[in-house]
């Protein structure tokens, strides 16, 4: 083995191995190394796993400084949140929470919940539109024995079971029109009346309805009822998708990391240009979304660290993850960037057939589209003739 000195400076290691048939020497087998790259490799590893430390360390001051709190982030529209619940949380009023699908509304309603004075009673989440609309009544508010055909003996309703607690109403949207009257009798009554039953039962319950459609435009379409909407939404909470919060990525996804790695035992970490990555995609499912993909990375990623190259194979839908961090270093950010910017207006135009409603949809102006179209050579988009 013998250390030589390149004409550019750098240095190579030389190992030769000869090969004989016998006794005669048939060829050398020489192994070149360089040492220069390898440091620099090196190097670059280094720093990627004490940024990864620095964001774990900074995660963990986050929640220690939050009381424990599971709504992480650093924008101004979570700091807000989570002001706004520290004062909401003491009282009982009942709280609207919206939000497009995915965003987080049972996390907050949890927090809510935890924050409050009924912490130490029930909570009870309720989905509306997973339970059968001819079933809804009986598991909301209980029966009767001989109620109906089929009731042998009494139940118990959610409501009954939520008692000096909370109960939270998911997909409230989805809640029957014929069934609103009594949802509405309870929260102006605090009392109920099982199914088939003759009394009323006073119940103490605080109630935090969710949904990710527009309640407001429901009422004007008599899809719901305006008093109810009104006694649901005394205290409206509403939560920005993870597109308008950019800033959340990169804690949300090293908290999900911290999470996996624990469940499956690994040691992954991200290099700094797949953090950069994770926040310029739009995240349509929200935290959701990340989540999904962070456990995605950690199961089938090659080698413990999670790079730019790894994260487009996921976002492509392909399941194809051996891809080394020798390869990733020479994938650029630039590179990564632009064959995301390529497979979202491909697909944003193949899907809209416009490029002002693709636009619209990608946010960004109609000319910011044509231009980076061209610039990305969507080929797709010239046969269409959107680009002419």
């Amino acid at each position: 083995m013998v250390v030589s000195q390149m004409p550019d400076g750098g240095q190579v290691v030389v190992r030769s191995t000869p090969i004989f048939n016998d006794e005669d020497l048939v060829l050398v087998f020489t192994q070149v190394q360089d040492l220069t790259m390898m440091s620099k490799w090196k190097d670059e590893l280094e720093q990627e796993i004490e940024k990864n430390n620095r964001m774990q360390e900074e995660l963990q001051y986050l929640r220690d400084n939050q009381a424990a709190t599971n709504l992480v982030g650093n924008s101004k529209e979570m700091i807000s949140l989570r002001k706004l619940i520290s004062v909401i949380a003491k009282s009982d009023a009942s709280v609207l929470i919206t939000g497009e699908s995915g965003v987080g509304k049972e996390v907050v309603a949890k927090e809510i919940y935890n924050k409050s004075l009924r912490s130490d009673g029930p909570f009870i989440s309720v989905n509306c539109a997973a339970i059968p609309e001819n079933l809804l009544e009986s598991e909301l508010f209980g029966y009767e024995k001989g109620a109906f055909t089929g009731a042998f003996k009494q139940k118990i309703g959610l409501f009954e079971v939520a008692d000096g607690g909370t109960i939270m109403l998911d997909e409230i949207g989805e809640f029957p029109i014929h069934l609103q009257p009594k949802l509405l009798r309870v929260l102006q009554e605090r009392e109920i009346r099982r199914v088939g039953g003759t009394h009323n039962i006073p119940i103490d319950v605080r109630v935090i309805s969710a949904t990710n459609r527009d309640l407001l435009q429901q009422v004007n379409e008599c899809k719901f009822r305006c008093d109810l909407y009104y006694r649901l939404n005394v205290v409206p909470i509403l939560i920005p998708p993870l597109r308008q919060r950019r800033e959340d990525v990169a804690l949300l996804a090293s908290s999900f990391l911290m999470q996996f790695n624990k469940k499956y035992k690994t040691s992954k970490f991200f290099l700094s240009q797949a953090v950069i990555l994770l926040e310029q995609h739009d995240w349509l499912g929200n935290v959701r979304e990340l989540e999904n993909v962070v456990e995605r990375l950690v199961i089938v990623s090659s080698g413990n660290a999670i790079t730019p190259q790894q994260i487009l194979t996921v976002f492509s839908g392909k399941l194809n993850m051996d891809t080394t961090t020798e390869s990733a270093s020479e994938f650029s950010l630039k590179e990564a960037v632009e064959q995301l910017e390529k497979k979202m207006i491909s697909e944003a135009l193949s899907n809209y057939k416009s490029t002002y409603k693709a636009a619209k949809i990608l946010g960004m102006s109609q000319s910011t589209l044509v231009r980076k179209a061209k610039q990305l050579n969507i080929k797709s988009a010239k046969k269409a003739g959107l680009l002419e």
